[in-house]
């Protein structure tokens, strides 16, 4: 009687046997499931943020670009300004040496007239 209890009872122990088996299987497969999913989604933002760092970069270099033509325009002009500085400078002698020189023609104008 206790071998026929006994054989009952392993065969049940090998059908809960295979039920965890199985049972362990599809958490596993689910697990897996869930984890190649998550990489997938990892993968899509990796895509997107190397997308919009390709394009920040791209942007920066023009930016950087721009930078260096307006640095060097601006010195340039900064040049150009201190020329024509200079230049206004002279001129602004020129014009004070021709009204010394008009007052002086005055002057001995007035003087020829006595």
């Amino acid at each position: 009687h206790n071998s026929e209890e006994d054989c009952h009872s392993g065969k049940e122990d090998q059908s809960k046997s295979k039920e965890d088996a199985s049972k362990e299987s599809d958490e596993l497969r689910n697990d897996l499931q869930e984890a190649t999913t998550k990489l997938e989604l990892m993968q899509v933002q990796l895509e997107h943020a190397e997308s919009k760092l390709k394009s920040q970069t791209e942007r920066l270099e023009q930016m950087m670009s721009l930078h260096g033509q307006y640095k060097s325009k601006f010195g340039s002009m900064k040049n150009e300004l201190q020329y024509c500085r200079e230049e206004n400078k002279i001129l602004t002698s020129k014009a004070l040496l021709i009204d010394e020189a008009n007052d002086q023609i005055e002057l001995l104008a007035k003087q020829n007239d006595f």
